[in-house]
């Protein structure tokens, strides 16, 4: 349910999509990043605790950009989406 569920369709938006979109218009190394923020940012306004944690943010963004270093080396959002559901799986498990 993970995969399917969350990490599938959040990699096919965030890495096939903008970050694509992203460096397709830009040449520098450093806007790349801006994918992994903006998904940092999405999963810190759809955060269901009552206090919205920044530091979960700041995990998010690092997660995105090891999600977004595979996607590229990958090139495919399966190999994206696959950490992601892992990740995800062992959070909930673990924690």
């Amino acid at each position: 349910m993970i995969l399917a569920g969350t990490a599938l369709p959040e990699e096919i938006l965030f890495r096939s999509l903008i970050q694509n979109l992203i460096v397709l218009r830009s040449a520098r190394a450093g806007v790349r990043c801006w994918g992994s923020l903006i998904f940092a940012v999405r999963t810190w306004i759809t955060d269901r605790s009552p206090c919205r944690n920044w530091r979960y943010m700041i995990l998010a963004t690092i997660a995105g950009v090891a999600y977004g270093m595979v996607f590229q080396r990958a090139s495919t959002v399966l190999s994206s989406a696959a950490l992601h559901a892992l990740v995800d799986w062992t959070k909930h498990f673990f924690f």
